[in-house]
């Protein structure tokens, strides 16, 4: 898989004055690997010097080199792409892997492979935060879905309580008017005659 940018190569006629140059710009000292590279860590990315030959031009020693995990795989990978490496794979340490590419305009891309303990650790730390963030989207999704749906069957049982209301404030109405009509006393109206009168025996 490929990573972050992992370091920029530097082409230069002097190593010693390069290095006192560097040094003082970025305020830190550099790790000599060989007597022709000097290497600095900056931020967890790293800048190389390399000293040029005499006949090589220092601009065409720019080499940009991206990290992998594995460049094994990316070899794999590119040449099924068919995209061939420039230069063979290089191993000039014993925690390092490279290879050089050069694109359609002739500028050059590196690949690196790099077992420092400091790296894998920040891999690992990096792979850890993509994971816990594609559980965290996960989670807030599940939440929002069960937050939709709890809105929407409580809408559905606030309609049935209002449907339930509406028609029992209407049965209501609609039985008033008989059971005051029930409750009336009826009294009989007299005619306006008088009652025959008994014969006395």
């Amino acid at each position: 898989m490929l990573e972050a940018l992992q370091s920029v190569r530097y082409g230069v006629g002097d190593l010693a004055l390069a290095g006192q140059w560097y040094s003082q710009l970025l305020d830190v000292q550099p790790y000599q690997t060989t007597d022709s590279v000097l290497r600095y860590c900056v931020g967890g990315s790293w800048l190389e010097l390399a000293a040029t030959h005499t006949a090589e031009s220092a601009t065409s020693m720019i080499v940009t080199y991206w990290g992998v995990d594995s460049l094994y795989h990316e070899l794999l990978r590119l040449h099924d792409a068919g995209i061939k490496p420039q230069t063979l794979p290089a191993v000039p340490d014993a925690t390092t892997r490279m290879a050089t590419f050069l694109d359609p305009f002739g500028n050059v891309v590196g690949l690196i492979e790099m077992h420092d303990p400091d790296a894998q650790r920040a891999r690992a730390h990096r792979a850890a935060e993509k994971i816990a963030l594609r559980n965290v989207r996960t989670t807030l999704d599940g939440l929002r879905a069960e937050d939709h749906q709890q809105r929407n069957a409580n809408r559905f049982v606030l309609a049935l309580v209002a449907a339930a209301l509406v028609l029992g404030g209407f049965g209501l109405w609609k039985a008033l008017p008989n059971k005051q009509q029930n409750n009336k006393i009826m009294v009989p109206l007299g005619t306006g005659k008088p009652a025959p009168e008994k014969a006395s025996p």
